[in-house]
């Protein structure tokens, strides 16, 4: 049985058994991308000023009467049965749903796509299905006809539940006529059934269709109304991350795929979960929502931004609606596209490249016996293999990264029957002829990138999507386009962070290797990581914030210096925290030392580590490039390794310096502002309490 469902699943979406609305057994379709063409429907509807009218049937399946056999979920079928047939009906019918460009309905076709026309009869999700019309007469005689069809074959409609909808002004209920259904009831004798109009609006799965600001409202409400574990003291940032990531942002996320929200609602979202987790920490001023959403590779805190996600779930949705292999969707994306009116070469391409240019000059070769290509990308050798069966792999290639390139090794590929593409394992120590070649060719690639004179490999447009998203300075999209998105809004904040006065956020200038995540993500206490989203923010209440914010009338610094205290002057000149400097510089002289004695670094090279290391938490010109330490806010200085030695240990050497000096560096703050807050309270300063 189960190979029986397997395989009549494939068969109807190979014969187009199922329609292209009808979301339940149609593979690569998911109840988003109904949603998504729903929201189409509705804005041809306003944009063209067409009435639009529609019933929304909940449907109850009465199969006891028939008790197929043969494969598990009849009623799918029976509902395309439906749906086909309603097609017919509304083939001839004048008022039918029929979607086209506003330029094809003026006569003045510009492009192929504006002479397409798309003919609307019904959508289906589970137990719901909408049947649409531009008349409410051919509504009301569709849906009869359409009762009339169902009730053979066991499927009747639960008129309570139901609803319709139209564009216009009309009464606020309509009656709608249907067979007669119970006990001793006669089938032909029509009964009517009143049901109430919903003018302007759609909804389905529990969802408005097209209505971000009503999904706003419900994720405000979550966020709003979601409540924190309490516990003897202040909650970690690092668990308040884990709650709003797996309770919040989860729950968020799932109700962005069916309906994204405007922009400026999504960062207000950031906003509110960022306020939410501050009235968590103790401290009395709010940090930056945007350093608090930041990646923690970009110096953020890591918490996952609403705003990105739904900036990517909107894009995607959008490319996929215009890429789909069903006819319905593909064509409703690409009018409304009309009426509105990739990233290049990776590692993963260059692989795939590499496979392409050894299959065509396979080709030049006189021999008559089998050519045999070595390669270490597993996924080609795994996609060549599944290409020689009867499955079909467009589907699989469809949304894959570096898809046109794929397309293009598998038309090479089925040109040379003598072709034998071999996996081997790379980077392998083995004295083989296979690790041998690998490892040469592993050398080969990292050299070409500093030959000026490779050419570069040409970009496969003529395999791509017909619809592929480009950046004037990524070129190509074919990778994830929801986190293409995600890179591309993370580095417009940083860059902008980064630029703000006090340059708090510079790591341009700085060491460019991401910091450890540890202390961030999964340390216990985290004080030193709340300690960073606050310095980070410019939000510590030191006596400059404070006088700032009028709490105060002098911002000299309170532990007895004639200095302003800032946070340079704090963490960094305060003589109240020389010993606590000291003893971390002696700490970070230790792990550098043992550090670089694994490694074969030249002496010069670790002379001036050390004395990068000894600099750390005291402003030196010669060391930091803005002329004074920031490491109170997890900044480290660039490393410099001028040794001949290769790039991947180069990077082994600033990996584990970055991460021992970045842990050093926040633990540091945390030590420091941690007895400042102490000191503070002692000299009956307020408080921070919680709000």
């Amino acid at each position: 049985m189960s190979w029986l469902n397997y395989s009549l699943i494939n068969y109807a979406a190979k014969k187009n058994i199922l329609p292209n609305t009808q979301v339940a057994g149609q593979p690569g379709v998911q109840t988003r991308d109904l949603m998504s063409f729903l929201a189409g429907i509705k804005t041809w509807s306003l944009r063209n000023k067409k009435p639009v009218y529609a019933v929304k049937r909940d449907q109850m399946k009465g199969f006891d009467y028939l008790s197929p056999d043969g494969f598990y979920d009849a009623s799918t079928f029976t509902t395309s049965m439906g749906h086909y047939y309603l097609h017919d009906l509304l083939s001839d019918d004048p008022n039918a749903l029929k979607i086209s460009s506003t330029t094809h309905q003026q006569g003045d076709p510009h492009t192929p796509e504006d002479s397409k026309t798309l003919l609307v009869s019904m959508v289906g999700a589970t137990d719901d299905s909408y049947i649409f019309s531009t008349s409410q007469k051919s509504l009301l005689t569709n849906t009869l006809q359409m009762e009339c069809f169902q009730y053979a074959y066991g499927w009747l409609m639960q008129w309570s539940k139901s609803k319709a909808y139209k564009s216009t002004n009309l009464p606020t209920t309509i009656e709608f006529e249907s067979v007669s259904t119970g006990p001793n009831a006669n089938p032909m004798t029509v009964k009517k059934h009143e049901v109430s109009l919903v003018r302007d609006e759609l909804d389905f799965l529990k969802t408005k269709v097209d209505d971000p600001a009503s999904r706003f409202e419900e994720l405000k409400e979550i966020i709003e109304t979601f409540q924190f574990p309490t516990i003897i003291g202040w909650l970690p940032i690092t668990l308040a991350r884990k709650i709003v990531a797996q309770n919040i942002v989860s729950r968020c996320r799932a109700l962005l795929y069916l309906q994204p929200i405007r922009k400026t609602d999504a960062e207000s979202l950031d906003k509110l979960i960022i306020r939410r987790v501050h009235q968590l920490t103790g401290f009395p001023f709010s940090p930056n929502t945007e350093i608090a959403t930041l990646p923690i590779s970009a110096l953020g805190l890591g918490f996952p931004s609403i705003s990105r996600i739904n900036a990517g779930i909107a894009l995607n949705g959008i490319n996929r609606d215009l890429n789909r292999h069903l006819y319905a969707y593909r064509t409703l994306a690409e009018i409304t596209l009309n009426d509105w009116i990739g990233t290049n070469i990776s590692i993963l391409q260059g692989e795939v490249m590499g496979l392409i240019a050894s299959s065509i000059l396979s080709g030049c070769s006189s021999g008559d016996g089998d050519t045999i290509i070595l390669t270490d990308h597993l996924n080609s050798v795994r996609l060549l293999a599944d290409s020689k069966t009867a499955v079909s792999q467009e589907a699989r290639l469809r949304h894959s990264n570096g898809r046109s390139y794929y397309r293009w090794l598998l038309k090479t590929t089925r040109a040379r029957s003598n072709l034998d593409i071999k996996y081997t394992p790379g980077h392998s120590s083995e004295d083989t002829i296979e690790a041998r070649m690998n490892n040469e060719a592993d050398s080969l690639a990292t050299t070409s990138n500093r030959d000026i004179w490779t050419i570069s490999a040409p970009i496969p447009t003529f395999e791509m999507n017909p619809y592929t998203l480009y950046h004037q300075k990524d070129g190509w999209i074919e990778s994830d386009i929801a986190h293409y998105i995600d890179l591309r809004m993370t580095r417009r904040t940083s860059n902008k962070l980064g630029a703000m006065k006090g340059l708090r956020m510079a790591t341009w200038a700085h060491n460019s290797i991401a910091p450890p995540e540890f202390p961030y993500t999964k340390a216990v206490s985290a004080y030193s990581a709340t300690v960073q989203l606050y310095a980070r923010s410019g939000q510590l209440p030191i006596a400059e914030t404070l006088r700032q914010r009028g709490k105060i009338t002098k911002d000299t610094c309170r532990l007895g210096c004639t200095e302003t205290e800032t946070m340079p002057h704090l963490f960094v000149e305060c003589r109240q925290y020389e010993a606590l400097r000291a003893e971390g510089t002696r700490m970070v002289l230790e792990k550098t030392k043992a550090i670089i004695r694994e490694y074969p670094v030249e002496d010069l090279d670790k002379e001036n580590l050390m004395k990068t290391a000894e600099c750390l938490f005291r402003h030196k010109p010669q060391i930091w490039p803005l002329g004074s330490s920031m490491f109170y806010l997890g900044q480290n200085p660039p490393i410099k390794i001028a040794t001949k030695i290769s790039e991947v240990t180069k990077q082994k050497i600033k990996s584990a310096l970055t991460t021992e000096w970045h842990l050093a560096s926040i633990r540091l703050a945390g030590r420091i502002f941690a007895d400042y807050q102490r000191k503070m309270a002692k000299l009956h300063c307020p408080r921070p309490c919680k709000t």
